[in-house]
């Protein structure tokens, strides 16, 4: 094919792909449209514009966004490549397949910057290759699903788990919209249909396994079912056993956590749910796939967190389409464990989050049975839910009349809740009369005993920071505890700057645990403590420790005595001299929270480089070749971020 022919037919596909598509349907999966004249308007989706009033137009008829906010637009293309990082051919790609619409057999080729020598926009071999390993993998990925798929249907095999999921509700339609396959054993497997060639990547993604050179399909005899991402990529797969459950063959096997699916970061339904989110305006979380398929087939807005707390990265994901969840997790320990790791992060987030735990001690798809085909009742149901706070104190009142506490025990466990009630001073009277009430009982001096009660909380409650407009807010894991542990002494003004003082103060508190391991990461501490206090103190430490190697804890303790006495680093180093009072800790704890921290800063550096992209952008609309290479720069930093995932653990 001609340069010309090229250009002509790519074109061509475009405008096509452009036509059939529906704008307002895609980026309807990452906001709440309400409709205007002309198309739709919504509070903006693109990544470092946070609102609360819309500023995003939607023109239906010419095809288009923009934002009056943020001052960006574009098409369905545009869009794609700014909110998912994709570039121009992979949103082709990926609309032409939802559209049923086939590609010519044409390579793209990367635009180039004239009077540059060079292709400067084409990404690098190593970028390149780990784009073709990333893409093979969903590839994989999505032929495993249609050979589960085809089996389920096709296969004597297969019979057992199809009557199975009959007798549970499940339609052959929604068996065959949840895409739900079996996996067989013996020689008809999954294996025998991967080229030799693709076999690493088979390997990496969770499908075959090896053992001493001998490799078999990881899932094997099990109902299959298939995880997909907010975009209906599959990812991963759980399957569950149709034969008894014992210690050699769990309910439910899932894939492991590879480069293409992290646990914490997946929504399970999410790609299903989104439109029926937004005509609502409420999710329900809960556990399973079964609640999830039940409440979701009887109109009510669900997601599953597939056995895990809601993650920071779920709450990202889930406030792009509402503001308002409905945790609906089971009542067992497991469910109250669950939800209780839950609240602390949603409560920092300016939403609404209530949780329903009125099931009659069943799951939440057998208690949808009762309503008998009444969704409105269900969801109306699910909104008088007790909100998240009142909950939390109800579940303190049981569990400390279970084991006994007195007052003074009972005030110290309300700490929390009652902290992360700072930023909603209506419910923080309601929730002090409550605990009045149970604690001492209404009297005539009713008010003074509130305000008592109010003051004890004030003095007992850790101080929590609320973010109002994003979820970057919390942290997780070990890094967040030692956060909240350690947020009285934290005088920085940033998130980033803060968490550059967590990273090193953690540095020095466990200096013997870690000197030799952070001896060969001099040069990572260097780049993310860039620009902090700390910045003279790793120069130092690297010149010393190139001559002599990683200095005992005197040399770090001498260096503290050099500074001037209103050095900033001064504070910092004594911090970690004095450490957290009756604390012990383990060379796995210390490098793990190390690891955490690192990770977290990494973070907040790449998404600040980012926000200066976009700025950037904005103000070179005007110039087409600035525009690209900062383009360029913005998918390379979003890479980089989409690696930067998974502290690495010890």
């Amino acid at each position: 094919m001609t340069g010309g022919d090229r250009r002509r037919g790519l074109q061509e596909v475009k405008d096509l792909v452009k036509e059939r598509s529906d704008l307002a349907e895609v980026i309807g999966r990452y906001s709440k449209l309400v409709r205007e004249a002309g198309g739709y308007k919504c509070c903006c989706p693109l990544p470092g514009h946070k609102e609360k009033t819309p500023s995003f137009h939607i023109n239906t008829r010419e095809k288009y966004f923009y934002c009056y906010g943020c001052r960006r637009g574009g098409d369905i293309f545009s869009f794609l490549e700014l909110v998912e990082g994709l570039s121009f051919m992979e949103a082709l790609k990926e609309l032409a397949g939802q559209n049923g619409i086939e590609l010519p057999a044409f390579e793209p080729r990367s635009p180039r910057v004239p009077g540059v020598a060079g292709n400067v926009n084409a990404p690098s071999p190593a970028t390149g290759e780990a784009k073709n390993r990333k893409m093979m993998g969903l590839e994989l990925l999505d032929r495993g699903t249609k050979f589960f798929q085809r089996l389920l249907w096709e296969s004597p095999a297969g019979a057992p788990a199809l009557a199975y999921l009959r007798t549970r509700g499940i339609s052959d339609e929604e068996i065959q919209e949840l895409k739900l396959g079996w996996a067989p054993e013996g020689r008809a497997t999954l294996l025998s249909k991967i080229p030799s060639d693709q076999m690493a990547v088979a390997e990496a993604v969770g499908l075959v396994r090896n053992f001493e050179g001998r490799r078999y399909d990881f899932f094997q005899e099990r109902l299959m079912i298939p995880i997909a991402d907010h975009r209906g990529r599959v990812l991963a797969f759980s399957g569950r056993t149709l034969r008894p459950v014992d210690e050699r063959n769990p309910k439910y096997k899932n894939s492991p956590e590879t480069e293409w699916f992290k646990k914490k970061t997946v929504v399970y339904g999410l790609d299903r749910a989104a439109r029926t989110i937004r005509d609502h305006g409420f999710v329900a979380v809960v556990e399973g796939y079964f609640d999830q398929w039940a409440l979701q087939k009887s109109d009510v807005p669900s997601v599953a967190v597939m056995g895990t707390a809601l993650t920071p990265e779920h709450m990202d994901q889930l406030l792009r389409y509402t503001r308002q969840i409905v945790l609906v997790l089971d009542t067992d320990a497991a469910g109250v464990s669950a939800t209780l790791k839950s609240l602390p992060g949603l409560l920092r987030l300016d939403c609404d989050v209530k949780v329903f735990s009125d099931l009659d001690g069943k799951d939440p798809a057998d208690w949808l049975m009762g309503f008998q085909g009444d969704p409105a009742s269900v969801r109306q149901r699910l909104l008088s839910a007790p909100n998240a706070l009142e909950w939390w104190v109800e579940r303190i009142f049981l569990d400390a009349k279970r084991n006994g506490f007195d007052r003074v025990q009972t005030l110290r466990e309300l700490a929390q809740p009652w902290s992360l009630a700072a930023s909603r001073s209506g419910q923080r009277r309601v929730l002090a009369e409550k605990i009045a009430l149970v604690l001492f009982g209404a009297g005539m001096d009713f008010e003074r005993v509130v305000a008592d009660v109010s003051r004890e909380l004030d003095r007992s409650a850790p101080r929590v920071e609320v973010a109002s407009t994003t979820a970057e807010a919390p942290v997780s894991g070990i890094a967040s505890s030692k956060f909240a542990r350690t947020q009285s002494r934290v005088r920085s003004a940033t998130r980033g700057d803060r968490l550059a003082e967590e990273l090193f103060v953690h540095w020095v508190q466990n200096w013997d645990l870690l000197r030799d391991e952070t001896l060969f990461r001099l040069p990572e501490l260097q780049e993310l403590l860039a620009g902090s206090p700390a910045a003279p103190f790793v120069a130092a430490l690297e010149a010393r420790a190139t001559e002599h190697g990683m200095p005992d804890g005197a040399w770090l303790r001498a260096f503290l005595e050099s500074l001037p006495s209103t050095h900033e680093l001064r504070a910092w180093i004594l911090a970690g001299l004095v450490g957290i009072e009756g604390e012990e800790s383990t060379f796995d704890k210390a490098m793990n929270s190390f690891n955490e921290f690192a990770l977290l800063l990494k973070r907040d550096r790449l998404q600040g480089e980012l926000v200066r992209l976009q700025r950037s952008l904005k103000s070179a609309e005007a110039n087409a070749e600035e525009s690209a290479r900062i383009l360029n720069e913005i998918q390379n930093v979003r890479l980089r971020l989409e690696n930067a995932r998974e502290p690495a653990r010890v």
